[in-house]
């Protein structure tokens, strides 16, 4: 009846295994792929804010504890007070970083359907000298007032044996008066 049908199933299931080939090929412990039996991955969205850099969001812990570690970099805005107490501006202070990490274990109640919430809060590195922060000299005091945030990474591991399970890179906005971040997975 139709001249052709052989190769036109051959067409179909050729198509439809590319298709499905597409489907399972996204990375495991990826966004949008399957993480591997008892390993943790995150879980959806990762949300910042300011406070220093905050990160919220969930991970899948499967059987494994896990470590949520957060990573961040940015320039900051710095205050110099010198002896008398006159404030100015630092200028051109470095580039300052940033880590937190937050300890998950997958038998703790608030762990749900092994799913667990988390929230990591990075600090911007205080132990550089006041010269270095952009202050005329050591005399004087450098306060970091703010930070603008403008990169981040988040990563998972397995506490026992600290094997990276994900990583999450982001691009980072930071806005003065109102205050907020918006970060961008990369």
């Amino acid at each position: 009846m139709f001249k052709n049908s052989g190769i036109a199933r051959y067409r179909v299931f050729i198509g439809l295994a590319a298709f499905l080939a597409g489907c399972a090929s996204a990375p495991i412990g990826q966004p949008g792929g399957v993480g591997a039996q008892g390993q943790g991955s995150f879980l959806g969205a990762i949300h910042f804010s300011l406070g220093s850099l905050i990160a919220e969001g969930n991970v899948v812990l499967g059987n494994v504890d896990v470590v949520v570690t957060l990573s961040a970099s940015g320039i900051p805005v710095v205050s110099c007070i010198n002896q008398g107490g006159t404030q100015a501006p630092g200028q051109n202070p470095p580039k300052v970083s940033g880590a937190a990490s937050q300890l998950i274990l997958h038998d703790v109640p608030i762990v749900k359907n092994g799913r667990s919430p988390f929230e990591v809060e990075a600090n911007a590195q205080t132990s550089l000298s006041a010269k270095r922060l952009g202050c005329p000299n050591n005399n004087w005091t450098a306060n970091i007032d703010f930070v603008f945030w403008d990169r981040a990474t988040l990563t998972l591991t397995d506490n026992a044996s600290g094997a990276v399970l994900e990583q999450r890179d982001f691009s980072c906005v930071t806005t003065r008066n109102p205050d907020s971040v918006t970060c961008i997975q990369l």
